[in-house]
């Protein structure tokens, strides 16, 4: 098994059928570009197995004006 960052819409798009509901490029590419979003892909053999999503949010600190 290998675990690896997806960098790619096609990646995305290839993990489909471990999601809710069908991928659309358009939302995979914003995801990959967004500051702070991370998609890993567990693969097995030439098949996607898994996948993991992290959104970072920034401190409350940094978002706080006085």
């Amino acid at each position: 098994m290998n675990i690896r960052p997806a960098t790619t819409i096609a990646e995305l798009l290839a993990a489909g059928h471990l999601y809710d509901g069908p991928p659309r490029p358009e939302w995979a590419a914003r995801f990959l570009a967004a500051d702070g979003h991370l998609m890993l892909i567990a693969g097995l053999d030439d098949a996607t197995i898994g996948t993991i999503a992290q959104t970072l949010l920034p401190l409350k600190s940094d978002i706080v004006t006085a």
